[in-house]
């Protein structure tokens, strides 16, 4: 039986061996790990440490990665990008620094933490529970959600009755939609028009009639990506999730549908993990 662990992202928080040790320099992070139940365990050695290989695993300069039998080990890195290490590349020793400092390392951290939640996690969603209506909570009241012409939105809400009419109107035209999207779960996807610019409205209409309303605002580009974000990430989906992440940090909370729809591109399990974030309303601290 084959033990496949997900893709997911690593905290890569600065670590000092000792008070007299130079400070470890963050490299990457393990991303998967699939290992036979028979094969030995790959291991990873740290200044003379032998440490169990685990998704999430932080890796550092100077770190090696021992790997046998059949299993193989998918790991991110300055150095590397991504690659998968099996028993012909072992030992395979770890080197470089992934760049933009201590302030890539403490974002990668949060993410790694926020990656960890429960299985069993019930996602307070971008409807409030037990409401008789679906009532949309996408940040405060009063700012609107803002949204780039051209891209993709996501929402998660509860309550209602199933299938699910999802659109994005204009206010001085609400029959006429510009999108849409039918849904038989709580989740939908769909794209902003290319043209549309200004005041819009997110819909969702459960089969009972009942609706829930977001304002929305669209704008022709997304918010620059810091460069330390765009220099510190080996890969790019890693870019991705990191400045999505960075957008939930907006004091007002006006980019959470626009950081759900950049991780909804990319369908991968962190990227998953992510949208159940935005869905409870979380964001790195």
């Amino acid at each position: 039986m084959i033990r496949r662990l997900v893709i997911a992202l690593a905290g890569l928080a600065l670590m000092f061996a000792s008070a007299a040790a130079a400070p470890l320099r963050p490299a990457g992070y393990v991303v998967a790990l699939d290992a036979p139940e028979d094969a030995p365990a790959p291991v990873l050695r740290r200044q003379g440490e032998a440490l169990d290989v685990q998704v999430w695993r932080e890796l550092f300069d100077g770190d090696v990665l021992e790997v046998a039998g059949k299993a193989v080990v998918t790991i991110e890195t300055a150095k590397d990008k991504r690659l998968a290490v099996d028993a012909a590349r072992a030992p395979h020793r770890i080197s470089g620094e992934l760049a933009g400092g201590g302030r890539f390392a403490a974002l990668a951290a949060t993410l790694g933490e926020l990656f960890r939640a429960k299985p069993d996690a019930a996602p307070a969603n971008l409807v409030g529970r037990n409401d008789a209506a679906p009532r949309l909570r996408m940040g405060q009241a009063a700012a609107p959600q803002v949204v780039v012409a051209g891209a993709a939105v996501w929402a998660r809400w509860q309550g209602g009755t199933p299938p699910f009419t999802v659109e994005i109107t204009r206010p001085s035209r609400p029959k006429r939609a510009l999108a849409a999207a039918t849904a038989e779960t709580r989740e939908a996807r769909l794209d902003v028009p290319a043209q549309a610019a200004g005041r819009l409205t997110l819909v969702i209409r459960d089969a009972a009639g009942l609706e829930a309303r977001a304002p929305l605002r669209a704008q022709a580009a997304p918010p620059p990506t810091p460069e330390w974000i765009a220099a510190g990430a080996p890969t790019p989906e890693m870019r991705q999730l990191a400045a999505a992440a960075h957008l939930l940090g907006d004091d007002k909370r006006r980019y959470q549908l626009l950081a759900a729809g950049m991780a909804a591109e990319l369908g991968s399990a962190p990227a998953r993990a992510l949208l159940d974030i935005i869905a409870r309303g979380d964001r790195p601290k």
